[in-house]
């Protein structure tokens, strides 16, 4: 199972929108900061994808970390894989207020 921990720190805008997959939603972004929110899905073993994803912009920006292992949140904390974000990237924080559009 994934545990997805969205990191305040930075965000942006997908450059795959109105793109159709087969998709398994998983849950929510819950207990966030700076309304960072959105529907989160595996599209396969490699990818996930967070619809509808949103940040208020007002904190240092969000950064989206992934962990596959764990009992426990601090598990999941030492566990935790920075995703590359924009594609291609090393991981660059969201600093923008993003609303999903």
């Amino acid at each position: 199972s994934f545990v997805l921990l969205a990191m305040v720190c930075s965000a942006q805008g997908s450059p795959q929108r109105n793109r159709k997959v087969k998709a398994t939603f998983i849950g929510d972004l819950v207990q966030t900061d700076h309304k960072v929110e959105g529907k989160v899905y595996i599209i396969d073993e490699n990818t996930i994808a967070i619809d509808k994803f949103g940040y208020d912009g007002k904190g240092f920006g969000v950064y989206i970390h992934v962990a596959t292992q764990g009992n426990n949140l601090d598990d999941y904390e030492g566990n935790k894989i920075l995703v590359p974000y924009p594609t291609g990237s090393e991981g660059e924080p969201i600093e923008e207020e993003y609303d999903g559009t």
